[in-house]
Order: C-alpha cells, then structure tokens, then sequence
C-alpha cells in the first residue's frame, strides 16, 4: 500500500517549459529566501532571507558552515526539491521554475548524506547512475577506479559481477566506507555537468579521501563541482569557499583570500580545526 500511495503521489512543484541547451549552465541564487513548509523558525523568520551568489560554469565551490547553517538547503533549492519562497533560482539565466525539470536533471548528479545501498549486482550498483544506456563495463571500472572502489571490488568473490547485500544467497555486506565508495562510483559513471556532493566521504580514510577530492579538482574546466564538506583540509583548492551561517553567506571567496580576513569565520574555523589535528 505505501509503494502504491507513493507512485501516485503527484508532484507538486510545476513542470517549466524550457529545455537547457548543451553547455553547462551558469547558477545564480537572487535576494532567495526560503522556509520549509509549515515550519518557520522560533523568531518566525525564513532560514535564508535574501541569499544572492553567483557560480560561472565549470567552477569547484565548496560550502562550509557548523551543523544547522542551511549547507544542505542550499542544494535542495538547487536541486529544486523546493521552490524558494521569495526571490529566485536561475539556471543558465533562467528562472528554475520555467525550466523543464528532465532537461535540467540530465546536467546533475547529487550525492547526498543519505545516498542509497542499491542491494544489485555491484557493475549495476554503479552503472545505475546512467540508465539512458545499458551498463558499460569498461565505463564502470574507470568509474570504480576513480572513486577508489575498483581495488576492493576486484578483491571479492565475483568481483563486478558479486551480488551486494548478504540477504540475498552469495552477497556480500560491504562496509560503510566501501558502500560511499560505490555511491560516488555511481556519480562518476554518471559523469554529469554539475556535480553536487554533500559531505561525500564522511565514513572515507584520510588518504582515499585526498584522492578523490584530487579527482574532482581535476575534472574537465567545463565541469561544475558544488561541495559541501566539514573537512576544511580538502576545500582549500576551491576555486572559491562559501562559508555559511545562520541562513546568511557570511564569506566568499578562495582560501587565500579568505585567510586574510584577520577575524574572518572561515579563518576561525580553518585554524581551530587545524589545531584540533595538531593536537
């Protein structure tokens, strides 16, 4: 019953006409503001009151904040999981509104905190992050590889072709750091324009997870990459930093730029966690 209630529930943000072309599309949040439905903050405000940045195609972004600065609802106005309650979203200089949804969705892929455990065969597991095509083997290994996921997967059972989940007869249960690795497989399968990544390798070692920041440092300069993260260590390279509290962008800019502010957030937060690994 709930699946069934689930598939016909209708969608109700509206479908916008206008197809996005090929390039990658600029990003540009204006005077935004936005409260979640039937829940306003205890002073009554929105938790974003007229949010304005810019990102060119192709720029690396990262976004840092403590806990509850609005990180994550900042991406799902981006991804339009919600339409903002004031102001505006535009998409390659459109409204986000106009856009047709499909035509825009094609340019991203999201991994969020919560990404999913597809329970398939593992080439599946990733290749379902393009279904437009049949799964590329080749395609997933280079994918593999590049999330640092192909050494662990060659080392199992049936290696691509292993079943994952030990409910089922012959799988196996990765573990929480292997699972975000076929997670962030499955985006570079996917290999979109715009790249949105929520705290990506939170349960990933050190090490892997300079490796893939180096990955997506590395992506073609047409490549946009939205990062949020909590490890200041690994958005340093940024083109440019957003530092985020309290629904307000107090910051932004690169990390040389943002280190020169003498009582700047970003520079509190960089040097107190730096010295918290120090000791």
């Amino acid at each position: 019953n709930d699946i069934h209630e689930f598939l016909a529930t209708q969608n109700v943000l509206k479908n916008g006409t206008i197809a996005l072309d090929k390039q990658t599309p600029g990003i540009e949040f204006e005077d935004v503001a936005f409260a979640y439905p039937g829940s306003e903050t205890s002073t009554g405000k929105s938790i974003f009151e007229k949010i304005n940045f810019m990102i060119k195609p192709g720029e690396k972004i990262a976004i840092v904040g403590v806990n509850g600065a609005g990180k994550t609802t900042l991406t799902k106005l981006l991804m339009r999981f919600y339409d903002p309650t004031g102001g505006c979203v535009r998409i390659g200089g459109h409204d986000a509104r106009n856009i047709e949804i499909s035509s825009y969705y094609k340019k991203i892929g999201y991994l969020s905190q919560e990404y999913d455990k597809f329970k398939m065969i593992t080439k599946d597991a990733i290749g379902i992050g393009d279904t437009s095509e049949p799964t590329d083997l080749p395609r997933v290994i280079e994918a593999a590889k590049r999330a640092g996921a192909h050494e662990f997967i060659q080392a199992w059972p049936h290696a691509y072709d292993t079943q994952l989940g030990n409910e089922f007869e012959g799988g196996i249960q990765p573990s929480i750091g292997q699972w975000q690795k076929l997670a962030l497989a499955r985006l570079f399968y996917r290999d979109p324009q715009i790249r949105i990544l929520d705290e990506p390798t939170a349960s990933i070692d050190s090490v892997a997870e300079m490796e893939i920041f180096s990955e997506l440092e590395n992506l073609p300069a047409d490549k946009t990459v939205i990062l949020i993260s909590h490890r200041f260590n690994t958005v340093k390279n940024a083109d440019k930093i957003m530092v985020v509290e309290d629904g307000q962008i107090k910051e932004f800019g690169n990390h040389t730029h943002l280190m020169a502010k003498e009582n700047g957030v970003y520079r509190k937060l960089f040097t107190s966690q730096k010295e918290s690994f120090a000791d």
